[in-house]
């Protein structure tokens, strides 16, 4: 049997819940994550290795729902995450020296379910998916614009 190695990315003394992980050119991985969920210190953080070191940098505070991470073509990382209090979904987009959030769907109604996931076209073109009380929403885009579609689950 294959023995895994093991590292730590962050400490077990605060609670983190909803991680999403994605691997870049040169098996580097990336790991997105909230930070004490629950409380009001919660916040959306990526952790990245480089060089067998892991490094970390919050990107929101704000209580959030499930995130996903994908890297790009370009090598920039992007996530999507819901953000509960403003039932609102968003991507965070790495840019040099910062993060840009980018409002995919802004004040949602009905049951927000929490999941999302994001894939990045070799082209550059952005896809979310999330459920809401509608059904399935797949929104295309990017900082520029986006265009939605619902899909009824039934």
């Amino acid at each position: 049997m294959r023995t895994w190695p093991v590292s730590s990315v962050a400490s077990a003394n605060h609670p983190h819940r909803w991680t999403a992980l994605s691997v870049g050119a040169g098996r580097r991985p990336a790991v997105a994550f909230w930070a004490d969920p629950e409380s009001a210190k919660a916040s959306l953080v990526m952790a990245r290795r480089e060089d067998r070191i892991w490094s970390k940098e919050t990107i929101a505070h704000l209580r959030g729902g499930r995130c996903s991470v994908a890297l790009g073509p370009d090598g920039r990382c992007r996530i999507a995450f819901v953000d509960l209090e403003e039932r609102s979904v968003h991507v965070a987009l790495e840019e040099a020296g910062g993060w840009a959030i980018d409002p995919v769907a802004t004040k949602l109604t009905g049951p927000l379910l929490g999941s999302v996931s994001i894939v990045v076209a070799p082209d550059g073109t952005q896809f979310v998916a999330w459920w809401s009380g509608a059904g399935l929403v797949i929104s295309r885009g990017h900082l520029e614009g986006w265009i939605h579609e619902t899909l009824d689950p039934n």
